[in-house]
């Protein structure tokens, strides 16, 4: 079993955000668990199925032992779901300002940037399920390339 911590520390070892700094270990931890499970449906092809459940105390874990590949993955996805958050924290702003008045409070530039993140985000979090998806571990504990699971061989 992978305690969501787990995947969580990887999270929080990508962002920073003084917002963490401000609420209670409590709010933290259910503001991961919301990003947590925003980011399952986005890990398309996981090698096997991702099962949450949760402890008499609210603390999620994985049913099974998650990869270093697999954390790295979830963790992507919980950056993508904070960053379209951030995103549209920013769009709620334009919506009340117009035209220059936007321009000026500099939030233009700061929703561009983020926006540019985000789409880099959503292509690295693709690259990674792409390489988890063309690798396997064989019974020698090495990795070995899955393509013949993509190539069918001729004759």
């Amino acid at each position: 079993m992978t305690p969501a911590k787990v995947v969580y520390d990887a999270f929080f070892n990508q962002i920073t955000d003084d917002m963490y700094m401000e609420i209670t270990e409590e709010e933290t931890r259910r503001d991961c668990n919301s990003l947590l499970m925003g980011s399952l449906p986005l890990f398309e092809f996981p090698g096997k199925v991702l099962r949450l459940n949760a402890d008499d105390e609210g603390h999620y874990y994985f049913t099974r032992d998650l990869s270093l590949e697999e954390v790295n993955i979830l963790a992507t996805g919980m950056i993508e779901i904070w960053l379209q958050r951030q995103i549209n924290s920013v769009e709620v702003t334009r919506q009340k300002f117009t035209g220059q008045d936007f321009k000026q409070t500099s939030q233009a530039a700061h929703l561009s940037r983020l926006m540019a993140l985000l789409a880099s985000t959503k292509d690295e979090h693709r690259r990674l399920q792409m390489l988890a998806s063309r690798r396997r571990i064989n019974n020698n504990d090495e990795y070995e390339s899955a393509f013949d699971l993509f190539v069918k061989r001729m004759k």
